[in-house]
């Protein structure tokens, strides 16, 4: 049966737990010999680290901090001296929780991933407090400091539901918002504040289109084989993960033909002096999505022109020597 004492968490190193010595008289009057004896630390349990004995008296005190929330118990043992006595006493110090720690926000519970175009209504996830000491009872609840449409927080649950439909385009990668709890128990207790952040996930919803409105380029009627025309170039308003295009020429591919992946246009074939009017149908088309766009790029003596839905993107010039 061990000698058992018990002290508070987070008491001043050096004090005084208790003293051997006096246990012992207590339960035998054999106080000649335990004023004989003396005492030593078993420092093969790690346990005994954390104290000092003195070895006549018996005393024994912290050495270090005692934190329940880290240990809630110390065990170890007493070696008595002269080592003939082949005796050793069992110590067991028990902590007693106290309550310092503050109520946290579990910060695992402020943040979410939601891909773009969710569903409406919908569930997020609940927001959680955490008490570590557990000594007393708490209640409290929950609001946003800004009201907002989008979003709202169930005031006793913490739940969370979201009420607009996200898009990564219009609304950014995340959305942040600042909530408060306040302890409906304890009302002198000061009011909790954070944040709840929402990522947005992006979703490839948006199709291919070309970077500008307008190009120019000029080209000599002698101009060789395989030579460079131009280069078409398609983006995405999503994210340049999402935006793997492949380009293709829908007619009149004897004489030009297009890398597939980088959009470059080349002449393939001579191009006939008695040729005055001549119109390619370029198409983009983005992979995985099955979004499309389509540019007319129309040729003649004078112009060459690339057109996107009816509009104008590009103008090249033809230099005939």
């Amino acid at each position: 049966m061990p000698i058992q004492w018990m002290i508070e968490e987070e008491s001043p190193i050096g004090t005084i737990i208790g003293t051997v010595k006096e246990t012992l008289l207590l339960i035998n009057n054999f106080s000649e010999l335990i004023d004989k004896i003396s005492l030593k630390l078993n420092n093969q349990n790690i346990d005994a680290q954390s104290f000092l004995l003195n070895s006549q008296t018996g005393t024994i005190t912290s050495n270090s901090r005692l934190d329940y929330e880290q240990k809630t118990f110390y065990s170890f043992s007493i070696i008595l001296q002269p080592l003939e006595l082949n005796c050793s006493i069992s110590i067991l110090i028990k902590l007693i929780n106290i309550n310092d720690n503050p109520i946290i926000f579990d910060l695992n519970s402020l943040i979410y991933n939601i891909t773009e175009n969710n569903l409406i209504p919908l569930y997020v996830g609940r927001i959680q407090l955490i008490d570590i000491d557990q000594l007393f009872s708490f209640e409290y609840e929950f609001y946003l400091k800004n009201i907002s449409s989008q979003i709202s927080i169930d005031s006793t649950t913490g739940s969370i539901i979201l009420y607009e439909k996200l898009d990564r385009e219009y609304h950014g990668s995340k959305l942040e918002y600042e909530i408060i709890a306040i302890d409906n128990i304890n009302k002198e207790e000061k009011q909790l504040t954070n944040k709840l952040i929402i990522f947005i996930n992006d979703m490839n919803d948006n199709g291919p289109k070309f970077d500008h409105d307008l190009y120019f380029v000029n080209i000599s009627k002698s101009i060789r084989l395989n030579s460079f025309i131009f280069q078409i170039n398609a983006t995405s308003d999503d994210p340049i993960i999402n935006g793997n295009f492949s380009y293709y020429l829908i007619n009149s591919s004897d004489y030009f033909t297009i890398n597939e992946q980088t959009g470059i246009i080349r002449l393939k074939k001579l191009l006939p002096s008695f040729l005055t009017n001549f119109t390619l149908n370029i198409k983009v088309f983005e992979n995985g999505i099955n979004l499309t766009n389509q540019t007319k790029l129309y040729l003649n003596s004078k112009y060459l022109r690339v057109l996107t839905r009816g509009l104008f993107i590009f103008f090249i010039d033809i230099i005939w020597s």
